[in-house]
């Protein structure tokens, strides 16, 4: 497993995990909905961090999972798949 720059996105075995996942971002920086992103990251996590994975069920309108930033191709692997 790979581990360093990058992180763990760029691992063969994470990339296969994200093949069930939409993935969805969030812009902070975005000059005309950066500050409604942030109000939504506060209501979804309840604080900004950047970066943050989320697991988000859209039906339900709730955070399944989160996990902050981590370079552990191990910890990420165990977010994704709710171990």
């Amino acid at each position: 497993m790979m581990e360093g720059p990058g992180g763990p996105l760029r691992d063969p075995a994470v990339k296969r995990e994200l093949e069930n996942f939409v993935e969805v971002w969030l812009h902070f920086d975005h000059h005309e909905k950066g500050a409604e992103n942030i109000e939504r990251e506060k209501e979804i996590l309840g604080f900004q961090a950047n970066p943050y994975w989320v697991i988000y069920d859209p039906a339900t309108k709730k955070a399944l999972r989160k996990q902050a930033f981590t370079l552990s191709v191990e910890v990420f692997l165990k977010f994704l798949r709710g171990e």
